[in-house]
Parts: structure tokens; sequence; C-alpha cells
């Protein structure tokens, strides 16, 4: 299935990362308690993160697995192998980090800090679920963002004067259903961003547009749901229409390789 839609920063705020800092940065938390959800009180699957602090509800190894890699979009396409317990199964997750590891974390470009939380996580599933996996490229079904035919309607980013220092200034916010605000943004985030939107169904979006520049943008559409229809109070396009008409990009179907995880093993968490 499709990873739910989870209100959180992990996914809320797309931030440029790299992996520079993993060698010297706090890579595992200092205590974690993993446990079966209760089958009596069904709940959405939900999932926060913060500097020190994961926590995650209803949610499958699988879900687990698509943050901790960073995948975002159809789990059932990009994630495959395991025993069938990692797509039904269902667990709740608190993690922290100590004190020490968490003012380490903190010297980090708040850039960096997303991609060391997931490389955490990574830890966290293969030391409580015995998790391997490997990469593998699988040809699927994409879409791809370019330019569109009248060009693109992009503003130079801008640099936010009194941010907190946990707030990237290059981020793209997830301000609610059908309504994104880039600062400072690069193009390829916009990508990412859309790629864990309803209205793509699942599929990947990867950044063709060549622009490598970072921009301030606001992007609204109507969004899928029937529900948040319903809350939306003005009558607004597609995504695929708003992109066109308000940032002049747009989104066609094709065929592209993407990288898949492969798992080889897991097995369940000890409850704790």
């Amino acid at each position: 299935g499709r990873l739910p839609r989870l209100g959180i920063a992990l996914i809320g705020a797309i931030t440029l990362v790299l992996r520079s800092y993993a060698q010297t940065s706090p890579q595992a938390f200092e205590a974690a308690t993993i446990k079966h959800s209760n089958p009596n009180k069904p709940q959405a699957a939900t999932i926060r993160s913060s500097q020190g602090r994961f926590e995650a509800n209803s949610t499958t190894l699988k879900e687990l697995i698509a943050i901790a890699y960073d995948l975002n979009f159809d789990i059932s396409q990009q994630i495959s192998g395991g025993p069938g317990w990692v797509n039904s199964d269902k667990f709740d997750v608190v993690a922290r980090a100590d004190e020490a590891a968490l003012a380490r974390l903190r010297t980090i470009p708040a850039e960096q800090q997303g991609e060391q939380r997931r490389i955490m996580i990574e830890e966290l599933l293969s030391d409580r679920f015995g998790l391997r996996i490997h990469r593998e490229p699988k040809e699927l079904t994409v879409y791809t963002l370019s330019i569109a035919n009248k060009g693109p309607r992009l503003k130079p980013g801008q640099l936010q004067a009194n941010l907190p220092a946990n707030v990237p200034q290059t981020r793209i916010n997830v301000m609610g259903p059908g309504f994104l605000e880039g600062h400072n943004a690069y193009v390829w985030q916009l990508a990412k961003t859309l790629s864990v939107q309803p209205e793509v169904a699942g599929r990947t979006v990867v950044d063709k547009t060549a622009l490598t520049d970072k921009y301030d943008f606001t992007l609204k559409w109507m969004p899928e749901s029937p529900v948040d229809r319903q809350s939306t109070q003005v009558d607004l396009p597609s995504l695929f229409t708003a992109l066109q008409d308000q940032l002049g990009l747009r989104l066609t179907s094709a065929k592209a390789t993407v990288e898949v995880v492969i798992i080889d093993s897991a097995k369940p968490p000890s409850e704790n």
C-alpha cells in the first residue's frame, strides 16, 4: 500500500540532506520501546520525529523502513521480500537519544539533521528487528517533473531572518491537504514532496527540469480526499493543473529505473 499521510516534520519539511556528518554524529538511540499495537484499539498510522525523539503508532515494519530509508512513494512497489508479517503486523515505537547525543545532534546544521535522524532509525530497525536489506534497480511507472511550455513561474529564494536554529532555511512545508510552501527550496525537493501526495497515486516524481537554483513558491490545489475537499473553502484546480498555472511545471507519466529495497531478513522484536 501507499505510505500513510504523516503530518510530521520528517516529511513535512523536506530538507537538503548529506551524510557527511554520519561518522561523527550520534547514530543510535539510547533507549527504545517497541510493542505490538493494541488490536482492540485500531488507529491510523502516525509518526513524529524531533531532534532526539522518534515515535510511531500503529505502523508496519514496511512503513518504518520507508521512513528510515527515505522512500517516498508506493511501498508495495519499492519494498519487497521479507516474511508476511512485515506488511500486516503493527507496532508502537518510542525511541530517545541521550543528552550527550542530543547535544552533538544540535551541532549539525539543520539541513543535515533530518538525514541523521533517519540513520538513527536505520540503526534501530537493524538492532531491534534484525533488519537486513539490499538495494536493486527496478523499472517503475513514475511521473517526470518538467518545465511547462510557457516556462517556470518561480521566485528566487530568499533567506529568512530570525529563524529558530532547528528550522532549515532550505525546506518545503506541507501546510495541509493540497497546500505546499517552498522556502529557498530546490525543485528536486518539490519533486520528493509531490511523491507523497495522494494525487500521484503512489508514483515517485522524478525531477527533469534541470533547474538548480533555490526558489520561494506556494502551491495550492483541490485535495483528492472527499473529506479534505469539504474543508477547502475555495474552488481550486487539480494538482496537475495547479503545477502548470502556479509554478509553470508539469507532470508526465513515464517509465524510469528506480532503486528499490529488498528485505533479506527480519524478525519480530521482543516486547519490552
